[in-house]
């Protein structure tokens, strides 16, 4: 019997592909953020929290919602931290080990019915898709080549909505009925895929330089991940050895951002677009989407579930080849004018002729354009705007703003509710207009251009920006 090795050059290919295998960061978060999606049932299923209610009361539900993006800037903080000081491959194996905890846990609160170890749960949830969409994302970028930053960022987003779209089928009548556990399978095995592939894959030859400043052991990683190609792992190690300060070659600190002058316009319309996705009303419509769709008189909740994310897929799918194409000013613009009209349009039809499935196909469409930009562009723009020393710092300091902005709406908005209802589709029509005017006269335009030549034109809009 003879024992047949892996060839070198399958071995090579793995360990070049493999760091793709971080995408699963925002197919993680996607199915985290929809996890409750049933919460018709979920409200019915923990007696011993209800004190005499037949189902959990608005005001505690409110608060397991915003648990979760609660957990998200918590996690974002951790992973900060953890990323500069643990490496990113230790602290991304911590968020999915957190990540893994909570989905045991979720189960057993579903087994014993108690809805404080749900809402902890859900806070440990947070902590883990915040974590690992923040660590994931920098973690990727430092693996694969730099001329696949672009392409790989254009991913992000519908991958997210992979993550909701694949949430929304398991929350089909037809397939959970009453048991809500079941919408937690597919989130289980998507985790479980990225902890073998994360234990697979080696540390970031740029963390690996900033610590021990090796430069054989960096060229050895650079050279495994790059199939072997001795020539590109040089390429490769240059754009990080030759930094023309010892200051370019170390990760700066949120502080070290905040503090220097010349970032402040880069880091005002960065922090905006984090800010107003969640302003926007995405995640509300995410988290109320049965409420909206009872409001609007559609009767299959679930349905109408799946046709809002199938839509929301889609979108994502058409404007990732589009948006190439366009300048990402352009494309903010747009995302948060046909946000506005979509929710609009729904708004003025509920009153004036209330058909349900075009109201809902309506409330789809925003969906559609948040697709555009306002989705994916906080995640990504981190990599166009700021520059390699300031990176990481950006992605954390902007993740967490994202998701500061996520619990404050989530845990305010069900008061808002209850008091105008459907009422709120107007206000965030107006506000989402209100978006698109500011940053048509904030944003500078990054297509074409390199971080520094964006940098200086934010300098010429803020004339306060000064250099360090």
């Amino acid at each position: 019997m003879y024992h047949v090795e892996t060839s070198p050059s399958l071995k090579q290919s793995l360990y070049s592909i493999c760091p793709y295998g971080l995408l699963m960061a925002p197919v993680i978060m996607g199915v985290m953020i929809t996890l409750c999606s049933r919460d018709f049932f979920i409200k019915r299923h923990f007696p011993g929290a209800l004190w005499g209610h037949d189902k959990i009361p608005d005001a505690l539900w409110a608060l397991a919602c915003a648990s979760f993006p609660l957990g998200g800037c918590f996690g974002t903080l951790i992973a900060t931290y953890m990323i500069s000081s643990r490496g990113r491959k230790t602290t991304h194996l911590w968020m999915i080990f957190i990540g893994l905890s909570c989905m045991a846990f979720y189960a057993l609160s579903y087994i014993i019915k108690s809805f404080i170890l749900f809402t902890i749960c859900r806070f440990g949830q947070g902590i883990s898709s915040g974590g690992l969409m923040n660590v994931g994302l920098v973690y990727l970028f430092e693996l694969i080549p730099s001329k696949r930053h672009k392409i790989v960022s254009l991913t992000v987003q519908p991958l997210i909505n992979l993550g909701m779209l694949i949430s929304s089928l398991f929350s089909l009548d037809i397939i959970t009925k009453k048991f809500w556990i079941v919408t937690s399978i597919p989130i289980v095995v998507v985790i479980i895929l990225c902890l073998l592939i994360t234990m697979f894959l080696p540390e970031s030859p740029i963390f690996v330089y900033q610590k021990s400043k090796d430069a054989q052991k960096t060229k050895f990683i650079y050279k495994k991940l790059r199939y072997g190609n001795e020539e590109l792992a040089n390429i490769e190690f240059d754009k990080i050895a030759n930094r023309q300060s010892l200051e370019q070659q170390r990760s700066l600190s949120v502080l070290d951002l905040l503090k220097d002058k010349s970032m402040t316009g880069p880091v005002v319309v960065s922090t905006l677009i984090a800010v107003f996705q969640q302003l926007s009303g995405i995640n509300i419509v995410i988290f109320y989407v049965s409420e909206f769709i009872v409001a609007a008189g559609f009767d299959q909740i679930d349905l109408g579930i799946l046709i809002i994310f199938i839509v929301c897929f889609i979108g994502s799918v058409i404007f990732t080849f589009i948006t190439p194409h366009v300048g990402s000013k352009q494309i903010m613009i747009s995302g948060f004018t046909g946000m506005s009209i979509s929710f609009g349009m729904a708004y003025t039809l509920y009153h004036i002729s209330n058909i349900p499935l075009l109201t809902i196909i309506l409330l789809s469409l925003y969906l559609f354009w948040f697709q555009s930009g306002p989705g994916p562009k906080p995640w990504t723009i981190f990599q166009e705007t700021f520059p390699p020393e300031y990176q990481s710092a950006a992605q954390g300091f902007l993740t967490l703003s994202n998701w500061v902005s996520n619990f404050l709406m989530t845990a305010l908005f069900p008061f808002v509710l209850s008091k105008i209802g459907f009422h709120s589709i107007c206000l965030f029509a107006i506000v989402n207009m209100i978006f698109a005017i500011i940053l048509a006269l904030l944003m500078v335009e990054s297509k074409g251009k390199y971080y520094t030549q964006v940098i200086q034109l934010y300098k010429d809009r803020f004339p306060f920006s000064l250099r360090k």
